[in-house]
């Protein structure tokens, strides 16, 4: 008994446990208004997302819409042709801050995939006077897609445009830490050897 309370020590000692990471745009150099996302960036696949120093569009909701530093990740969501966010293994998509360019009550449709099977589908509203935080919890997805309509223009410029900072995902595919899952397995183990112990 004591050796298997060891082992269920080892495993919990040794399970990996996942770590947000935040994607700010902050470390992207060389850039200015309209730049494309540098291939690779963050270990994703950005398609028609570009980036963005916000400090070069005063008068419009990108203004509002950094987090940390001056660089946002944006992109037309009403653009012909999928606007996405993926990777070649699953992740964790936990939350991001987005804000409307042009368009107050702009509404943004959030969709998480594993492989072409659609998992996860979540809309917000967001506006253009400041960045909303969205918690989204989509879990083992591999892609991200995102579109955007409605919502009432304040200039001329009415474009489904839309800012994104402080990306948060992790690489696990489970909320579910793998320590507590072992402690379960283990004390169901326990419970099953007093049992046949009283038994006996």
């Amino acid at each position: 008994m004591k050796k298997f309370l060891a082992l269920i020590m080892f495993l919990f000692l040794i399970a990996p446990v996942a770590h947000a990471a935040i994607l700010s745009f902050d470390d992207i150099s060389g850039q200015d208004a309209g730049g494309s996302m540098p291939e690779g960036y963050g270990g994703f696949t950005w398609l028609r997302f570009n980036s963005l120093n916000v400090t070069t569009q005063p008068l419009s909701g990108y203004a509002n819409s950094n987090v940390s530093g001056e660089y946002v990740a944006y992109g037309n969501g009403g653009v012909i042709g999928e606007l996405s966010v993926s990777r070649s293994s699953s992740f964790t998509f936990n939350s991001a801050y987005l804000t409307a360019a042009f368009r107050n009550g702009l509404s943004i449709e959030v969709k998480g995939f594993s492989g072409y099977s659609e998992i996860y589908s979540k809309t917000v509203t967001v506006d253009t006077t400041v960045p909303s935080m969205v918690d989204f919890d989509f879990i083992g997805i591999d892609k991200l897609t995102f579109s955007a309509y409605g919502g009432t223009a304040f200039g001329t410029n009415t474009a489904y445009y839309f800012a994104m900072d402080n990306f948060t995902f992790d690489e696990s595919v489970s909320t579910v830490p793998i320590p507590s899952a072992i402690l379960l397995f283990g004390c169901g183990l326990l419970g099953l050897a007093g049992v046949n112990r009283r038994k006996k």
